[in-house]
């Protein structure tokens, strides 16, 4: 898998952070700026947790969809209490986030991440 997620924190244009709990990831949706986005995972559930963010538009509904090449990017499971950071360059559009440890996906662990154009100052 190619994995665009980047841990070279090189000035990020916006940031946005998402927590894993047991079974949900908190905002949903998370909201950013295109450009080069600083994504910080919190794991504050009990049990380990991954973050899959899907290619824009591409959407599953069960793991069985799921194949590596829809994946931009991979942030592989985190025990609790652990934070993760990772920039990735995205455009416009929205995204959905997954974790698809064994029965995590089926117990509500999907979000949205919506990514916005910037405004003109």
């Amino acid at each position: 898998i190619v994995d665009l997620l980047s841990d070279d924190p090189a000035g990020p244009s916006a940031s946005v952070t998402i927590e894993g709990t047991d079974f949900a990831y908190s905002p949903d949706p998370a909201l950013a700026l295109a450009g080069e986005v600083e994504i910080t995972f919190e794991n504050k559930g009990q049990i380990g947790h991954e973050l899959i963010l899907l290619r824009e538009g591409v959407r599953i509904t069960s793991p069985a969809q799921y194949d590596e090449s829809m994946a931009l990017g991979v942030i592989p499971s985190i025990a609790r209490d652990v934070t993760v950071r990772r920039t990735i360059e995205l455009d416009p559009g929205t995204y959905q986030i997954v974790c698809l440890l064994p029965g995590h996906f089926e117990g509500g662990m999907e979000a949205d991440l919506v990514v916005s154009a910037p405004t003109a100052a």
